[in-house]
């Protein structure tokens, strides 16, 4: 038995992932059940294997207390759901990332720049602030603590890195027109494109880092020169299978069933 284990906003938008990964699992003879992030705590007995799709990394925590492989891991989801968690571990260890900072209310900066919150997804909650007064009424709609500031880099333009099993499967770059974010969710364009040398050196240094079963690594560029912006931890696929004919979850299924029947061993 394998356990997908959501929590119940995110299951809202993704029932079509589950019910893929439930299809592709039971080809290959092995029984999964779709958990809840929040009733974890309900149960006595424990699959040995556990996909996460959640970004509660107490869950994950807890899980692995009670010997249950994650996938990802505990770290991951502690460490990349975090955006400013993010930046502060990958610029520590030498990786190229975009200056970043809390929000303060006497923070010395030069407009436009990016505010986003700490803990969003897919593009969301991502503002462009164009002077002191919009972002104190920014401020005052979230927990200040929350927000991050960026620097504006070069504008609707991002490329994501799939990683199945810490390897990369393949990179879409998405860029817009319309807005300054690029997320396909929000409308951006994508299309599959090859990691350039400099790109791939980034990346390789995020890897040595961390060890992923399934995660996006997203590149941002700053006057052309690439740096890393964001780890989705629980990534979604919509744009590689509606641009691409790869399909990345039956791989991902493949190495989960390498795990599990490994662990069965």
């Amino acid at each position: 038995m394998i356990w997908i284990v959501y929590d119940n906003e995110r299951i809202k938008k993704n029932r079509d992932f589950v019910d893929m990964l439930k299809k592709l699992f039971a080809e290959e003879n092995i029984k999964t059940k779709l958990v809840f992030a929040e009733n974890i705590k309900r149960y006595k007995q424990f699959p040995k294997v556990a996909i996460m799709r959640t970004d509660i990394f107490e869950t994950s925590k807890f899980l692995e207390s009670h010997n249950v492989k994650t996938c990802n891991n505990s770290k991951i989801a502690e460490i990349c759901n975090d955006k400013y968690k993010t930046y502060q571990y990958l610029k520590e260890n030498g990786v190229d990332v975009v200056d970043t900072q809390e929000y303060t209310t006497d923070a010395k900066l030069s407009y436009p720049v990016v505010v986003k919150s700490k803990f969003g997804h897919g593009g969301s909650e991502v503002y462009l602030i164009n002077n002191q007064q919009e972002l104190c009424y920014l401020a005052d709609r979230y927990n200040k603590n929350s927000l991050i500031i960026q620097p504006l880099v070069d504008a609707g333009k991002d490329k994501r890195t799939y990683v199945i099993n810490n390897k990369p499967v393949i990179s879409m770059l998405r860029t817009s027109k319309v807005d300054f974010r690029s997320n396909f969710s929000l409308g951006g364009k994508a299309e599959k494109s090859d990691l350039t040398k400099e790109e791939k050196a980034l990346i390789d240094k995020v890897l040595k880092l961390f060890h992923f079963d399934f995660a996006g690594i997203d590149i941002i560029y700053k006057n052309g020169k690439p740096y890393i912006n964001e780890i989705e931890d629980v990534v979604g696929s919509r744009m590689v299978y509606q641009h691409t004919n790869y399909d990345i979850i039956k791989d991902y299924v493949k190495h989960i069933k390498n795990i599990y029947k490994g662990i069965l061993k």
